[in-house]
């Protein structure tokens, strides 16, 4: 039974669509910085000290990095001198270049920009091979931002104005793209998932998903806030259903979206079971759910509900009913509020709370 819908009706018509609710918990440890990629989790601390996460446990790994990245270009990170490096057989390789932010997400290419907010890639055929010993063809991208992320349907980044830029025509070997488009919105930070889902952070610590991407539109439609009561957000990154997020005081959480969709309509109490739904308006009108319409059903009630047992309901008045034939059925008793979730069993409580 959906009893989490239960009176958030309005339909949830001023909630759902246009903000979710993320649900947390909170992951021992502290950090400034974290990664998420094909189930792999890195991060690092305000001492630069790297951990990787097993289970509940962060390992520390050897070195000094103040951003790290997993993806499937591997696992690389820089330095407070903006020094590169990749791990390559457990340990940390210095390659040529200067970055302070680094991004492994795209298809085996590497991006990322320096102090100077100037951008670079690393085409998929230099970034397999890297491993110091030779010099990296970094290619130079024309702009300028401060954070710079890619995933398998494109590339995003937000420069220091928090304006947010989409790069088109991005490919793994010919990763420099072609042009910029400027998306609506403000972003501090900005992240592509493993899957190319697009999550953002503004000044405020809010953070923000992008709706309708897809294949066909990788730029998508909007922005969706994500609510969370745990605090202002400074990073985060998202993988395989879950998104990681820091707060402003390096606290490391693990949420879940908790999505919804807007239905049409306004409603005081609905249920459903066996891919029925019903409610009651408040005026007691009942209806039930058959595609996108809602179907007034005859009689008055102040609670329905559906399940193994059939439909039932109560009135103003405290009687129950049972559908029947299509029918209200009076039957004995006095409740004011209903459940048929039961197997084929029915429960509620009175006016006394009984």
């Amino acid at each position: 039974m959906m009893r989490w819908l239960h009176e958030c009706l309005f339909l949830l018509l001023s909630l759902c669509g246009i903000i979710s609710a993320l649900k947390c918990t909170v992951v021992p440890g502290v950090l400034t910085q974290i990664d998420a990629s094909n189930g792999q989790v890195f991060g690092v601390n305000s001492a630069g000290n790297i951990y990787t996460l097993y289970g509940t446990t962060w390992t520390q790994l050897p070195g000094g990095l103040t951003h790290v990245t997993t993806g499937l270009g591997g696992v690389w990170g820089v330095n407070s001198n903006h020094e590169i490096y990749r791990l390559v057989g457990g340990n940390w390789r210095q390659v040529t270049g200067l970055l302070k932010q680094i991004d492994a997400g795209g298809s085996q290419f590497i991006v990322g920009v320096n102090m100077n907010d100037d951008i670079y890639c690393l085409p998929k055929s230099s970034a397999i091979a890297a491993d110091g010993n030779s010099a990296l063809p970094w290619v130079h991208i024309e702009g300028k931002l401060k954070y710079y992320t890619c995933g398998p349907l494109g590339c995003w980044g937000v420069n220091s104005a928090d304006a947010i830029y989409y790069r088109h025509d991005v490919t793994p070997d010919s990763c420099a793209g072609s042009r910029w488009q400027n998306v609506p919105g403000a972003l501090s930070m900005i992240e592509v998932g493993t899957e190319g889902d697009v999550y953002g952070v503004n000044r405020a610590g809010n953070i923000y998903r992008r709706v309708g991407i897809s294949a066909a539109n990788p730029i998508g439609t909007t922005w969706e806030h994500l609510s969370t009561d745990l605090g202002q957000i400074k990073h985060i990154s998202y993988d395989l259903g879950l998104l990681w997020a820091l707060t402003a005081e390096g606290k490391i959480l693990n949420c879940k979206v908790s999505d919804c969709e807007q239905v049409s309509g306004a409603l005081t109490q609905i249920d459903a079971s066996n891919g029925q739904v019903s409610g009651v308006n408040s005026a007691g009108y009942i209806y039930t759910l058959y595609g996108n319409t809602w179907t007034q059903l005859p009689g008055a009630l102040t609670h329905a509900t559906t399940g193994p047992s059939g439909v039932w309901g109560v009135n103003s008045d405290h009687n129950i009913y049972r559908l029947v034939g299509g029918n209200w059925r009076l039957v004995t008793g006095l409740l004011k509020q209903i459940d048929a979730g039961g197997s084929q069993f029915v429960v509620g409580v009175n006016m006394n709370n009984d």
